[in-house]
């Protein structure tokens, strides 16, 4: 596998102009945290590919404000770099004009944007809530785009696939306990979350796909650690034990060892709830997920050279997100995840 991970760096990262910006920071910040797990070869390397991220201009953000693939993903990303002490530079100016550039963005498109959180305004709230609404800019946008989501929590448009990423209903309300846990004035939104969560408890019985069932679980156990309600905790145990039935079968199915409804993303959420619960049928599932994703991940990088770019470089759609995961097995130091929600 290190062979595999050198040969991804050298050939891929290294050589490759065609990477987007982003997927430039997603290597960087797979490259800092190899360093913490005394990866020191890769952790080496970052100075290389931080100036090459330095020298390439964002033009391919400029059209693109989501979290997914564009400038709310790019901020994010380096606002996570700078937090966690990986970068030392002064980013603050940087920071704020992005922070304007994303509000102008928002204002002009906000008729027509999207309440997702991959592609649309709800990717944009969390990115405020994790600059922890340092400028006024920041606490004024926040606040017109809770008013616009208002009404969102109590939607029952279905999510648009099996992947939980796009279950925005649920990472709604993720993101909403995230603002309760953390900022005192947005206790009141107590009542959006527990709309959600009746929204869940109404529509569980159709609730089918594992990832579904998992962030719906991983929601009701946070809500009820909030706010103590039996009947949450109830169904987020039944929901969390339909998850893990048939694990053989349901590998077979997923060809891919990516977050983006890949077998990483199902490993992260397990990982997730056995940090919650404590229960072990959780981390006995994240185990077994886990060694599900380092044989696909073995795989696309052996046969890389068949494998899109964006299938490489991205976090959620490619092969950092699963070394990440790989990386980190075993350890508490992944606050990594707080990009996607899954650890508060």
């Amino acid at each position: 596998m290190e062979s595999l991970i050198e040969d991804f760096i050298e050939t891929t990262a290294v050589d490759s102009d065609d990477l987007l910006v982003n997927d430039y920071l997603s290597i960087v910040l797979y490259l800092y945290e190899s360093g913490r797990y005394g990866y020191n070869t890769y952790y080496n390397r970052n100075q290389h590919f931080f100036e090459r991220f330095l020298s390439h201009h964002p033009n391919d953000l400029l059209e693109d404000c989501s979290l997914r693939s564009g400038m709310t993903g790019f901020a994010m990303l380096l606002t996570f770099l700078k937090k966690n002490g990986h970068i030392q530079l002064d980013l603050e100016k940087e920071l704020s004009e992005l922070d304007l550039q994303l509000c102008l963005q928002y204002a002009r498109n906000n008729s027509a944007c999207e309440n997702s959180f991959l592609d649309g305004a709800l990717g944009y709230l969390h990115y405020l809530s994790f600059r922890d609404f340092s400028s006024e800019i920041i606490e004024q946008n926040a606040s017109v785009l809770m008013h616009s989501i208002e009404t969102y929590s109590t939607s029952t448009t279905k999510e648009k696939n099996d992947t939980w990423l796009e279950n925005d209903k649920v990472l709604l309300g993720l993101l909403l306990l995230n603002l309760y846990e953390k900022h005192f004035q947005f206790k009141w939104l107590k009542q959006e979350i527990l709309a959600i969560a009746e929204s869940i408890l109404s529509d569980s019985k159709n609730i089918c796909s594992c990832q579904q069932q998992l962030i719906s679980s991983l929601f009701l156990y946070r809500v009820h650690f909030n706010f103590v309600n039996a009947n949450y905790v109830q169904e987020a145990k039944a929901l969390g034990i339909q998850s893990f039935c048939n694990l053989s079968s349901q590998a077979r199915g997923i060809d891919n060892p990516y977050l983006y409804n890949g077998t990483s993303g199902i490993a992260c959420l397990y990982k997730a709830l056995y940090k919650l619960t404590g229960e072990f049928t959780y981390i006995t599932a994240y185990k077994f997920w886990l060694g599900q994703t380092e044989i696909k991940t073995k795989e696309v990088l052996k046969y890389k050279r068949n494998t899109p770019l964006s299938h490489l470089g991205s976090i959620l759609h490619g092969i950092v997100g699963s070394l990440l995961l790989l990386n980190s097995q075993g350890t508490q130091n992944d606050n990594w995840l707080s990009i996607i929600l899954l650890n508060s």
